[in-house]
């Protein structure tokens, strides 16, 4: 990352603070002050003391002394804690914000997003990034300020007392910067690697929790601690290159200082210079003074270098093109007829054609199953009929409207949806069933849809029946209890169309039969599209299509399908002989 590119960046980050500028200034205003009490403390009391005290004994001044040091030490807590307190809540509330629009900014990306970067990647922005800038919006930026304060003030101190020798110091400040500018670049890259790393471990460890019982079952303990040293050891040596950038900078800082201290102390006791103790005693504390900050560079600029990285990390998240939404047209509430029109569509950089030529009618009301062997592109019709995907050429269309042009929010109200991989919250049996609803629902509408989705049949033997909390992803549930809550969530909905991929997969055959039901006993004015793998759940589907290689090859009722003896026959007698066989 280039000088000009982070300059950029720390400007941007400076610009979303203008809600708490307040906050920010009040800060800098602490800070000031706290830099203006050591210019007192080494242009004033020091030297004061010195001449004043000890060398002349004016009891004028040994009365007041005690005044003055207590009341320049009490301005100086306060100051610290003004800026210490004010600095911290900027810190702290661009984390909050930050961590608000990455979440919100998540929910607007792309489906292809979440395809292609690792979940443990997208947290460790949330997580560890966020907290990366916001030390470095606090902590690094709040100890650079009052370096930067407590060098005018020392600097102002060392000019009334020598001119000469201030500048015979200051020759070491553009060494200083080139030697800054050769670190930075520096810290910023091995930044940037131990993000990376960062979130490699984060995606390990998610997928460890997540896998526990499949890690177990097939002995993959050793494996996952195989990778688990992987991640950590690769994260350890990029820490520790950055530190070693950042540590082995100290030294050489603390050179630069010493020589500008060896030069103050030769040119000070200099016959030619007339400095007399008290002068000098403040001379060498504000050199010292100024030295603090210096020595602090290193430490200070580590800091900055990962907030500048982790920056660059967070807004190229925020920059990321959102989900396409050019529709403007919306439905009061959609009939249901779907048609789909000489649709071609592959997925981002594959390199053929997952669907190819499908065309479709289905009518209000009617059951249309789309069934075939596994990646045909069965599923793929669901994502663009959801528009999780766009298809790159023909058309879908619900009620003779292009689903482009209309509103994402709008097209979705009018579909329901169980997916295959069904996912629940960390909640009770009952809010997963609400969360499917448009609406505030009632007790009695929650235990509709949980009858109607044979829930209520496993619920009941439970402690709390529906209010009965299901671990996170519904961990204490059976795979098809999970899929019954998930029907029942489609259900509540009650939108017009209603889409089911391989919704019955997980269930047994008595639960399996109960949802067959259910599914035919939907109201009429319902569009039903249910992607099958067991066909019996489909038998009495309105239409069946077939696909084989992206194309439709087939498409008919069950009765019609079975007498061309063709691919659906094919299909249906191969998996009542693997019944059979497994009876």
């Amino acid at each position: 990352m280039k000088q000009k590119e982070a300059l950029a960046i720390y400007i941007r980050l400076f610009k979303n603070l203008k809600p708490y500028k307040w906050a920010f200034v009040f800060s800098i205003l602490g800070l000031v002050l706290l830099a203006l009490t050591d210019g007192i403390l080494y242009n004033s009391l020091i030297p004061d003391l010195i001449n004043e005290g000890f060398i002349s004994a004016n009891p004028n001044f040994l009365v007041n002394a005690p005044i003055l040091i207590i009341s320049l030490f009490m301005t100086r807590g306060l100051a610290t804690f003004i800026a210490s307190y004010f600095m911290a809540k900027v810190g702290r509330s661009a984390v909050r914000d930050y961590r608000i629009i990455l979440l919100e900014k998540m929910m607007l990306l792309p489906s292809h997003y979440f395809e292609n970067i690792p979940s443990g990647n997208i947290i460790s922005k949330v997580n560890y990034d966020t907290e990366q800038v916001a030390q470095a919006l606090s902590g690094a930026i709040s100890d650079a300020i009052r370096g930067l304060f407590i060098a005018i003030a020392m600097l102002s101190v060392m000019f009334s007392k020598s001119v000469q020798i201030t500048l015979s110091i200051l020759i070491v400040v553009p060494i200083l910067a080139i030697f800054l500018n050769y670190v930075s670049r520096h810290l910023r890259r091995y930044s940037l690697k131990v993000q990376k790393t960062m979130g490699d471990v984060t995606k390990v460890t998610g997928e460890i929790v997540e896998g526990f019982q499949v890690i177990r079952v097939f002995s993959g303990q050793e494996y996952e601690k195989r990778r688990v040293r992987s991640a950590m050891f690769a994260n350890f040596t990029q820490e520790m290159k950055m530190h070693l950038v950042s540590a082995g900078s100290a030294p050489v800082m603390q050179f630069i200082g010493s020589c500008a201290l060896a030069a103050l102390v030769y040119m000070a006791t200099s016959s030619k210079l007339n400095m007399n103790v008290g002068d000098f005693t403040g001379m060498f504390g504000a050199t010292l003074s100024l030295l603090r900050p210096i020595k602090q560079i290193a430490s200070v600029n580590s800091v900055i270098q990962r907030g500048i990285a982790a920056a660059s990390s967070i807004f190229e998240f925020i920059d990321e093109k959102e989900e396409v939404n050019e529709g403007t047209e919306s439905f009061t509430r959609a009939r249901g007829e779907i048609s789909i029109e000489n649709l071609f569509f592959k997925y981002p950089g594959a390199n053929r054609d997952c669907l190819s030529n499908i065309n479709v009618t289905i009518h209000p009301g009617q059951t249309a199953a789309f069934v075939g062997a596994s990646g045909s592109g069965k599923s793929s019709l669901v994502k663009l009929l959801l528009r999780f995907y766009d298809p790159n050429d023909g058309s879908i269309r619900i009620d003779g409207k292009d689903i482009r042009d209309i509103t994402l929010k709008s097209l979705r109200e009018q579909l329901s949806y169980v997916s295959q991989d069904l996912v629940l919250f960390n909640d009770s049996i009952a809010n997963n069933i609400a969360y499917g609803a448009k609406r505030k629902v009632s007790k009695e509408e929650i235990y509709d849809a949980a009858v109607a989705a044979n829930v209520i049949e496993f619920a009941e033997c439970l402690p709390k029946g529906l209010d009965t909390s299901i671990g996170e992803n519904g961990t204490f549930l059976s795979g098809g209890q999970r899929q019954r809550i998930a029907i029942a969530r489609a259900i509540i909905k009650d939108a017009p169309i209603i889409l089911l991929d391989e919704a019955t997969s997980a269930l047994d055959t008595e639960s399996e039969k109960v949802i067959k039901l259910v599914l035919d006993n939907l109201p009429n004015n319902i569009t039903k599209i249910v992607v099958a793998h067991r066909l019996s759940t489909i038998k009495n589907a309105d239409k069946i299509f077939v696909v084989y290689s992206g194309g439709i090859v087939e498409s008919g009722t069950h009765n019609e399908l079975l007498a061309k003896k063709g691919h659906y026959a094919r299909l249906i007698y191969s998996q009542e002989e693997l019944e059979h066989a497994e009876l």
